[in-house]
């Protein structure tokens, strides 16, 4: 069985490619060794039987769609997993909780896709029986914004592709891209978010500046972005610290959607 995993930084992955014992290799985007700064990070590991093929897309809809176009017109899979961490839209969220995206919501713009469909219908029991994971929403934004003006926004848009229970809504930059080319490209298609801030915290800052070109980040880039702007060094150590978090809560539950029989299904 083979399985593409998409997730924008190493950071929030570290315990997947450790508990999976991932191989490091690096393919180069169209272009001759070019696309995204020279080189995209990926991994590679077999598990119980699976060929598991991991894409670090880098931060943004830019990136993540480039990197999901240019490997999924290559390669075929079973299945396409979207993993990573996500911020809170909805109230009472804890740090780790596992939110299971039914749909996919691009904001701006209100543009939504079904991120569920028979493959979800599927896999969802493998994922919240052993990690309490619940189906939600997920909006990518196109640009960074700040949380309060997300919420704000799209519950008063009066969007009808919104899902009745509005509740479980998380945000990232990523996942709308790469579920939209799954699912026009055939694949079956799984998302997996860990909620690393709640709705009633502000990271105050836009990820992108502190990114390398591939969406990564930038040592240099961070160092300078704090130094010049002390204050937002607290909510970036929370952030960090409650990350860590998260990302051990969702490499338990990619190894329970690894561990079960109900990837045969597919």
């Amino acid at each position: 069985m083979k399985i593409i995993i998409f997730a924008a930084l190493r950071q929030e992955v570290k315990y997947i490619l450790r508990q999976l014992g991932a191989r490091k290799a690096v393919r180069g985007g169209r272009g001759g060794g070019g696309g995204l700064a020279g080189g995209r990070e990926m991994y590679s590991a077999l598990a119980g039987g699976k060929d598991i093929t991991i894409a670090l897309t880098g931060m943004g809809m830019k990136n993540a769609g480039l990197c999901v176009n240019d490997l999924l017109s290559a390669q075929r899979a079973d299945l396409v997993l979207s993993v990573g961490l996500a911020g809170a839209l909805y109230p009472g969220a804890e740090y780790g909780d596992i939110v299971c995206p039914e749909r996919a919501l691009l904001h701006p713009g209100g543009e939504s896709i079904d991120a569920g469909g028979p493959g979800f219908e599927k896999l969802y029991p493998a994922v919240s029986e052993k990690t309490a994971a619940r189906r939600g929403l997920i909006v990518t934004l196109s640009n960074w914004v700040e949380k309060e003006k997300t919420a704000l926004k799209i519950f008063t848009s009066g969007n009808d592709n919104l899902p009745e229970n509005r509740c479980l809504c998380v945000c990232d930059m990523e996942t709308f891209p790469i579920a939209r080319a799954a699912l026009k490209g055939g694949f079956a298609f799984f998302g997996i978010r860990a909620v690393s801030d709640r709705a009633d915290e502000e990271i105050n800052f836009d990820p992108m500046d502190i990114a390398d070109a591939g969406g990564q980040v930038s040592a240099r880039r961070a160092v300078l972005k704090f130094a010049a702007n002390p204050r937002l060094i607290p909510a970036a150590a929370r952030l960090r610290k409650n990350s860590e978090t998260a990302s051990l809560r969702l490499a338990l539950a990619l190894n329970a959607l690894l561990d079960s029989a109900l990837l045969k299904s597919l």
